[in-house]
C-alpha cells in the first residue's frame, strides 16, 4: 500500500507502458488493509465485489487524480484470496479449480501428488512457482484455464479489453 503512495510508484510510469499492481486478498481483513471478505453473517463476498473494494482502496492511495490521469496504464491483478488460486485450474478438473479458500494447501496437495518437485506451503520457493506457472506461458493453456478461476478471469479479461496480448 505504501508503494502506491510513493514517489517511486509515480516515477515507474516514466519508463513503463503499464504498471501491474498484484495483490492477494487473503489478509484483507487485517489492520491497514481493512477490507472484509464476508458480510456480518459470515457469507463470503463474491470475488467481483472484493476486487472492486480493493481497487477503490488502491486508487485512493495513489490519489484519484493520479489514477484518472494514468488509468489506461494501470492494471490490477487482484487474486481472491491468493495467487495460488489462479494455479488451481492447472491441477484440478472439478469444482476445486474455482476455489478461493485454502488454495495453497489444495495446490500443494495436487502438485506434490503429480510433480517430481515438492511445494512446501510454509516456504514459498520462487523456483517451484516458476515451474508450476510455466504452463501458463502456453497461450492455449492460458486460454483454456483462465476463466475457471473468478479473479484470474477478471484479470485476463481486463487485459483482453485493453487489447493487450495474453
Amino acid at each position: 500500500f505504501s508503494y502506491c503512495e510513493s514517489e517511486g510508484f509515480r516515477k515507474a510510469f516514466q519508463s513503463n507502458d503499464y504498471i501491474i499492481i498484484q495483490i492477494d486478498t487473503d489478509v484483507s481483513e487485517e489492520q491497514g488493509y481493512d477490507i472484509p471478505k464476508s458480510d456480518k453473517d459470515g457469507n463470503l463476498f463474491p470475488p467481483e465485489e472484493i476486487i472492486q473494494k480493493v481497487k477503490e482502496k488502491l486508487i485512493l492511495l495513489m490519489s484519484r487524480e493520479f489514477y484518472e490521469a494514468n488509468f489506461n496504464r494501470i492494471i490490477f491483478a487482484i487474486s481472491v484470496h491468493s495467487i495460488e488460486c489462479w494455479l488451481l485450474p492447472l491441477y484440478y478438473q472439478d469444482k476445486r479449480k474455482a476455489e478461493v479458500k485454502n488454495c495453497i494447501s489444495k495446490l500443494a496437495q495436487a502438485v506434490n501428488k503429480k510433480e517430481r518437485f515438492y511445494l512446501d506451503p510454509q516456504n514459498k520457493d520462487p523456483q517451484i512457482y516458476r515451474k508450476i506457472s510455466d504452463q501458463y506461458t502456453k497461450k492455449k493453456t492460458l486460454l483454456k484455464h483462465y476463466s475457471e478461476n473468478p479473479s484470474f478471469k477478471i484479470f485476463i479479461e481486463d487485459l483482453q479489453a485493453r487489447n493487450i496480448s495474453t
